[in-house]
């Protein structure tokens, strides 16, 4: 399939309907706008704050900025190659926007981090493209995606209990979220390669239904079933013959992670503070953690600076100064990467003639 071919199955293509409402995700939005006033009220002090802010070097600023951008084009790096990995022959030209696209929807509407997935799902279902091949290739991408964040977890968990003062009882909650995200990985993995289960237990319910009238309606999912997971698996089944395309990806990965944790390290430089990788990767992670719980403020805004403020003060980081780079990374990973994110949306928008009728 070409862009060409793309272009005459998006004519009718309605790409906002299934996303909810806009007015929520601003009331949300305010919602932890009010938590982060309140939390700088009560335990920051404004004066303070507005007295560290404006300190930050320019420099680093740019930078961080620069970072982010670098780190969003190898997230849209990752899925390029995993689209070739299933067999796919979609273009930078329809790859990188709408990677990019998808990451408003992930910032912007609280659904478990998922809605960006959602959102490709279904524009890959309006154009030509094999659906089983692009949910294969999402699947793919969320796997590739998860595991670095895994691995910082386990690393920041492990490191944390040598260089944090915390007790055995928050150290138990942290070793059980990280045994949680493994559990998570290990059933997205099984799902991927064990998918004809599904139709297994399909079956199993058609048999021990005893309600007649949902035969017929158990019977075409079955038949549909079959059909796509057998597609799906053939998918799948293309990694072992592209080895390479998906070790770029998985690289790719590993190297967003890196950067998008490094936003904050910059940031502490441009206040003169230099805080250890390894626990900005830890601060890092868990917040983003939050993220996946769903219908909750977009970003996890004001949440995540109050965990990032308490957990850097337990360094010896002034609270002004650890909230003052966690408002500026709120200002790069939400609003910046959710501008972007809305300019690409416009840009495939654009390019592929979708128009709201």
């Amino acid at each position: 399939m070409n862009d060409q071919s793309v272009q005459r199955n998006l004519e009718e293509m309605h790409l906002e309907k299934p996303f909810g409402s806009v007015y929520k995700t601003l009331l949300l939005l305010g919602v932890g706008v009010a938590v982060l006033f309140i939390y700088t009220y009560f335990f920051v002090d404004f004066s303070r704050l507005a007295s560290v802010l404006p300190k930050i070097d320019h420099f680093y600023l740019f930078f961080s900025f620069l970072v982010a951008s670098v780190g969003l084009s190898l997230y849209a790096t990752a899925w390029h190659y995993l689209t070739k990995v299933v067999g796919a022959n979609f273009s930078w030209k329809l790859t990188y926007p709408l990677t990019l696209s998808s990451v408003f929807f992930n910032v912007m509407i609280p659904s478990a981090s998922l809605s960006g997935e959602v959102y490709r799902t279904y524009f890959i279902s309006k154009t030509s493209f094999p659906v089983e091949e692009g949910v294969a290739s999402i699947i793919l991408h969320r796997i590739v995606a998860l595991l670095p964040f895994i691995a910082g977890l386990s690393l920041g968990t492990l490191l944390s209990w040598l260089y944090f003062p915390l007790s055995f009882k928050t150290f138990m909650v942290l070793v059980f979220v990280t045994l949680i995200s493994f559990t998570a990985l290990i059933s997205i993995l099984l799902f991927v390669f064990k998918a004809e289960k599904l139709v297994m237990v399909v079956h199993f319910i058609k048999r021990v239904n005893r309600i007649g009238k949902l035969d017929s309606s158990i019977q075409r999912l079955e038949d549909a079933l079959n059909e796509r997971v057998g597609n799906f698996k053939r998918s799948m089944g293309k990694v072992k013959e592209n080895v390479k395309q998906f070790i770029v990806a998985l690289i790719s990965a590993f190297l967003y992670w890196f950067f998008d944790v490094s936003i904050m390290f910059f940031l502490f430089k441009g206040f003169g503070i230099t805080v250890p990788f390894f626990m900005v990767l830890f601060v890092y992670t868990l917040t983003i953690l939050l993220q996946a719980i769903p219908v909750m403020v977009p970003g996890m805004l004001g949440f995540a600076d109050m965990i990032r403020t308490e957990f850097f003060g337990l360094m010896g980081i002034p609270r002004e100064v650890a909230l003052s780079v966690s408002i500026l990374t709120d200002l790069i990973v939400v609003f910046y990467y959710s501008f972007i994110g809305f300019v690409f949306l416009l840009i495939l928008n654009w390019n592929y003639g979708v128009q709201d009728r």
